[in-house]
């Protein structure tokens, strides 16, 4: 059997030590660099996040605009509708009345041409 004398025994009882602090030592970097990673992660959310909140507002804004153009296009176009309306109706009495004083005008007319061809004066 192998035997190992004091000195040899303290030697490996120094190594054994020195390898536990260094193992020690391995898990306290592990362990701190887990968290600051786990730090990292968090941040990195919370950036997420507020990046994402943000474009929900924005679509939200674009919703509202959007909304808001559309009620402004169907007043705008109900406004020109009966404008077209309220034109159109115009027209039509300005024709109406045109062609009302062309039609007696043109009655008094054929009347004195009629008159005149069917029945001359004799004084002339």
């Amino acid at each position: 059997m192998l035997t190992l004398d004091l000195k040899q025994e303290k030697r490996i009882d120094s190594l054994a030590n020195t390898l536990e602090k260094k193992i020690d030592s391995l898990a306290t970097k592990v362990e701190v660099g887990f968290t600051e990673v786990k730090g990292e992660i968090k941040r990195l959310d919370e950036r997420v996040g507020h990046v994402e909140k943000r474009m929900d507002d924005t679509n939200q804004r674009i919703d509202d605009t959007r909304v808001s153009l559309e009620k402004q296009m169907e007043k705008t176009q109900s406004s020109l509708e009966k404008r077209i309306d309220d034109t159109n109706a115009r027209l039509n009495s300005i024709t109406i009345g045109f062609f009302g004083i062309v039609g007696i005008l043109v009655t008094g007319i054929l009347t004195v041409l009629g008159k005149l061809v069917f029945f001359p004066n004799p004084l002339s």
